[in-house]
């Protein structure tokens, strides 16, 4: 929750500290159905006012009776479906061979 990429200022931990996220009542393991009550996010008023941007944060539908998908994004900045052949594609260089490779 805390960690996820919601909005265009980053991921919350970037604004709040672990001790203000405790200090609101929260677990830095959270998760998201735990901080939406009845369809709206529950922040406590004074992080409102310290950070204003937590009005805009889009309200996330969740459907309980449905398993949570991966998403990430990709090297474009195309949110698609996390898949670990493509992290394994992007980490390898695919890059030609030079002569001097085996230096052994």
């Amino acid at each position: 929750m805390w960690f996820d990429n919601w909005h265009q200022l980053g991921p919350l931990s970037y604004v709040l500290s672990h001790r203000e996220i405790s200090n609101a009542g929260y677990n830095i393991k959270d998760k998201v159905s735990e901080v939406i009550v009845n369809a709206d996010w529950r922040w406590p008023v004074e992080w409102l006012d310290m950070i204003p941007q937590l009005n805009e944060f889009p309200v996330i539908n969740l459907i309980r009776e449905k398993k949570d998908k991966v998403y990430w994004l990709d090297s474009k900045g195309k949110i698609v479906p996390f898949a670990a052949s493509q992290v394994s594609s992007l980490l390898n260089c695919n890059e030609p061979m030079v002569d001097w490779y085996d230096l052994t």
